[in-house]
């Protein structure tokens, strides 16, 4: 049981999904609207920026193209050059994948600013290989885990996110979706026997009966 929650714990750190989001209040009139992924096409200008320490930093215009989204194939600019010395800027290259914040005025002007490389590459290639020592230990032990948690994750992100983000009872989605993942992950796991059955019945009334107890139906 240990060994599976640690594995649940470290695949949520790889694969979980990211979503970030912002609000700059630089002035009364500027507002974000969304990040998204694009590429860096090109290096327009770089300016060196000499600290009072002695360091240096590197600042840069580059040209993007949008990866995802209404951005997607359109060219736009990152001014990356001001008096301002921001101390964890990063440089980028021609290829790289950036995150890139879109921050539209009022009056429709749009500005873009890169937040950060896109690393997700990385992640997949990490959680890939982990997926595939985990197997080759493990053997169908491990298939199965592996499985229980993708299938976790689908009905998390394609139900139970969805369900409370338009106007669900939170309470009522979760505990549903927690039944079924929980079911689909004690017969994956365990196979269809006496046993599973007795384990999926006591899930079920474990959390119709804390359910009840929760909204006031049973007394104390």
């Amino acid at each position: 049981m240990f060994k599976k929650i640690i594995l649940l714990l470290f695949i949520l750190f790889l694969l979980a999904p990211i979503f970030v989001s912002a609000q700059i209040e630089s002035n009364e009139d500027a507002l974000v609207d969304q990040v998204f992924q694009a590429k860096v096409i090109k290096v327009l200008e770089e300016k060196t920026m000499e600290r009072e320490d002695g360091s240096s930093a590197l600042q840069q215009n580059i040209l993007l193209r949008g990866l995802e989204k209404e951005w997607q194939g359109k060219e736009f600019e990152h001014q990356g050059i001001s008096e301002i010395d921001v101390a964890s800027a990063n440089t980028y290259k021609v290829g790289d994948k950036v995150l890139v914040s879109e921050i539209k005025s009022t009056n429709g002007v749009a500005n873009y600013y890169i937040i950060d490389l896109v690393r997700s590459g990385y992640l997949y290639w990490l959680a890939f290989i982990f997926c595939v020592v985990i197997i080759f230990i493990s053997k169908g032990k491990g298939a199965k885990s592996l499985i229980s948690l993708a299938v976790s994750f689908i009905i998390i992100i394609k139900f139970i996110v969805p369900e409370i983000v338009n106007g669900a009872s939170p309470l009522l989605v979760g505990v549903f979706g927690a039944l079924i993942i929980l079911t689909i992950i004690i017969y994956l796991t365990e196979g269809w026997n006496r046993k599973s059955h007795i384990s999926v019945a006591s899930v079920f009334f474990f959390l119709y009966w804390s359910l009840l107890f929760y909204r006031g139906s049973l007394p104390l």
